[in-house]
């Protein structure tokens, strides 16, 4: 009868451990830290293919890539520097106008350097 109750105590904290560690916020957002280049690239917004300035960036050692979206929290950018930045990643359920499945806001500038951004493609 102990082993019983016993087994019982054990599988109900089991059971509320895995409902407490899986929560959706987990999975909706995301910390970043990317490298914003000295330049900027050209995007074109869905559905009007009207053309605005986007950033090219690269996360850890990755290829330099166009980032069309928008980083709420970072107006400091200045062509001519680059940028090492912590940003939080947001998904979001329903897409955005422009396709866009995700939201992006800024946590911290972790650097900010007056340079030449080295190896981007010439297509960006």
């Amino acid at each position: 009868m102990k082993s019983l109750r016993l087994k019982s105590i054990l599988f109900a904290i089991l059971a509320c451990a895995l409902f407490v560690s899986c929560s959706d916020d987990d999975d909706n957002e995301k910390v970043l830290t990317m490298t914003i280049a000295s330049r900027t690239t050209t995007c074109q917004a869905l559905p009007s293919g009207q053309e605005y300035g986007g950033y090219i960036v690269k996360e850890g050692k990755n290829e330099w890539k166009p980032f069309c979206n928008y980083i709420s929290g970072f107006t400091d950018y200045t062509e001519g520097f680059e940028y090492m930045v912590k940003v939080k990643q947001i998904y979001i359920e329903i897409p955005r106008e422009d396709g866009s499945s995700y939201e992006y806001e800024l946590i911290e500038i972790i650097s900010k350097t007056e340079k030449e951004s080295e190896g981007i493609p010439d297509d960006l």
